[in-house]
This record gives C-alpha cells, sequence and structure tokens, in this order.
C-alpha cells in the first residue's frame, strides 16, 4: 500500500495525518505547530515513523482555488506559480500552505504533491460532519443538517440529503461569523466610510480584517478559552467579545436553518465547537425555542464523537472531531492520482 502524507494548513494551525499499513493516523505534534518546521524537523518526523521512510504523496489542503482549481490537483511548478496568484484570496491560509509545499519539496522530492482545493472554505470538515453525525444518529430520519466548524476561522453550513444549500462565508474567508482575527460580515458602507475619510489605505484594511479584527479586535487577544474566563470574571472587553460572538453565530444558525425550513440534527466542530462546552450550550439555549435540550453532562465531558443531546431533545445536538484528512484522501484517490491507495473509511 502507498503512504501518503496529509498536510491539513489552516489560519493558524496544522494537521498532520499518516497513512500507512494501519490506515490513517494522526501525529501529535504537541504544542508545535509544523507550519513553522524547517526541513530538518520533517525528516525528524519521518525518521520516527520507521527506517526509511518516504512518503508515495503528499496532499496539501488549501482553502480557496480561486476559480482556477477545483478538485485534487499535482502540484508542478506552473502550479505552485498559479496558486500565488489566489492567494489574496485567502492569504492566511495559502501563504500558509505554500510554505510547507516548499519545505517538503525539499525533504520528499520523490513524492508526488496534490493540491486539494476547499473553495467552500471548510467545506471538508463540513462534509465529514455530515456523514459522521449521521452515523450517530443512527435509525432517527435526519435530512437537514446544521454543521457548525467553530474555531480559528469559523463557519456553518446548511446540509440538506447530503448537498450543501448555503454556508456563513463569502468570496473570502472574512464573511460570516466572527472570527479569531476576522470580523465575519461587515456592512460594506463602513469599508467605504474608513477608505474615504481616514488616512487607512487598502492594504492597511486589508491586514486589519486578516489579522486584527474579530475577537482580537475586541478583547486584545484571540483565546476563547481565556475570554469565557475573563468574561465570567466580569472583565468588560471579554464580555463584550464574547457576547458579540455568540450573537452572530445565534443569528447566523438561525439563518441557516431558516434557509433549510427546519433542522433535524447540529453538529458543533472545531477547535471551540469541541472543546466549549458552555458556548455550545449557550448557543442551543437561545435556540430552545425549536424544542432543542442538551444533556448537561454528555456536553460538559469531554473524549470522542458523541451525541449531546437529551432523549427530550426534538433536534439531535452532536460533538465530531472534523477529520478534513479523511475527506482529503477519499477524494484524491477517486481522481485516480494515488494509484494504490485504498478509502481510508474501509479501514
Amino acid at each position: 500500500m502507498s503512504k501518503i502524507l496529509v498536510i491539513n494548513v489552516g489560519s493558524s494551525s496544522c494537521k498532520v495525518t499518516i497513512v500507512g499499513a494501519k490506515g490513517p493516523e494522526e501525529i501529535d505534534t504537541g504544542d508545535e505547530s509544523p507550519m513553522t518546521w524547517d526541513a530538518a524537523r520533517w525528516r525528524e518526523l519521518a525518521r520516527h515513523q520507521g527506517p526509511a521512510f518516504e512518503p508515495d504523496c503528499v496532499l496539501h489542503r488549501f482553502v480557496h482555488g480561486g476559480g482556477v482549481f477545483h478538485g485534487p490537483t499535482v502540484i508542478t511548478g506552473s502550479t505552485r506559480a498559479q496558486l500565488e496568484t489566489v492567494a489574496p484570496l485567502a492569504p492566511l491560509h495559502t501563504r500558509n500552505a505554500l510554505a510547507v509545499i516548499d519545505v517538503l519539496a525539499q525533504v520528499f522530492a520523490g513524492a508526488i504533491a496534490i493540491a486539494c482545493f476547499d473553495t467552500t472554505f471548510h467545506g471538508f470538515a463540513h462534509d465529514y460532519a455530515d456523514a459522521r453525525g449521521r452515523e450517530l444518529v443512527g435509525d432517527r430520519k435526519v435530512r437537514r443538517v446544521l454543521s457548525c466548524h467553530l474555531g480559528s476561522g469559523s463557519s456553518l453550513a446548511a446540509i440538506v440529503d447530503g448537498l450543501s444549500v448555503d454556508t456563513t462565508m463569502g468570496f473570502t474567508p472574512v464573511d460570516g461569523l466572527v472570527m479569531a482575527t476576522r470580523p465575519g460580515s461587515l456592512d460594506p458602507g463602513a469599508i467605504v466610510w474608513l477608505l474615504s475619510t481616514t488616512s487607512i489605505d487598502v492594504a492597511t484594511m486589508s491586514s486589519a480584517l486578516e489579522r486584527s479584527s474579530g475577537l482580537t479586535g475586541i478583547a486584545g487577544h484571540d483565546d476563547m478559552r481565556i475570554i469565557m474566563r475573563d468574561a465570567e470574571a466580569g472583565d468588560v472587553r471579554s464580555t463584550l467579545a464574547y457576547d458579540v460572538w455568540l450573537h452572530r453565530l445565534v443569528g447566523k444558525m438561525g439563518e441557516m436553518i431558516a434557509t433549510m425550513g427546519g433542522v433535524d440534527l447540529i453538529v458543533f466542530g472545531g477547535g471551540i465547537g469541541e472543546r466549549a462546552g458552555r458556548a455550545r450550550a449557550d448557543a442551543v439555549g437561545s435556540l430552545a425555542f425549536l424544542g432543542l435540550e442538551l444533556d448537561e453532562t454528555a456536553n460538559r465531558a469531554g473524549g470522542s464523537d458523541r451525541l449531546v443531546s437529551n432523549s427530550r431533545s426534538a433536534v439531535a445536538v452532536a460533538v465530531i472531531t472534523a477529520r478534513e484528512d479523511l475527506v482529503m484522501i477519499r477524494r484524491a484517490s477517486a481522481t485516480g492520482l494515488m494509484v494504490g491507495v485504498t478509502d481510508p473509511n474501509a479501514h
């Protein structure tokens, strides 16, 4: 069986999965971010996988193909150059991904590098959340799924019968929910006013929207754990940041539910969605008029994929660890670009 290295670069994180004889295995990199690793550090990782470890394929996640790229694509010199041209559409993600590509091209020169495009932003995560959520629910009829991917970057997807019918991100990943450093939905008139009546230029505005807005702009930092802790202690900026974040989240959840004409299953994923039980409880509590109820014990507990709604809830609620890597492997394998690779879901 071929050996596959999967690189899932986000706006502030990088996850690594290796596929070998045992199937897909996520690599625990601790507090380190592989985005910052040099060639020597990647070679050290390879040595830990066994003698002469050399992947046959390296899959790289890209969040935006810019209308140029759609399905999995082999990365050549010309492909690399084209990816540079679409980087401004998602600069936090794309420039990080390009840097990792360049380092790994040195370390694993014989491997086929394949770009997997997640142009719907978190589309891989929403795809997995929909399928895995249906598995957890079992025999209960589920047509309408609201997938809530909440992390440094966040988005919602309204999914009906396995197909996404709406999402909160727009032309770029700046749109939608309040995020770690991005503001989410804005009045375009406010941006025009700032550019025309202040000394702010386009480059400064672009940087502000990508790097210093959202939670960072309100609280002064983007660590939701600290924001929630300090908000409970009465800190004014932290309270405002959490309240604004939650207000936008609940409003957009309602928008997605209205688009679907109701909801059968709500899935929470991403760093905040998986770990912040209070945030889940606050969001679901705001939608209690729909008949949603949580099992408080299950919601507070950590651990694996699970249902956190109780038996009385009119809507199932689940917490699921995002596995974009599995979707990337499946889609790349289906193209025939990775000869000899089986679907990881078969393991």
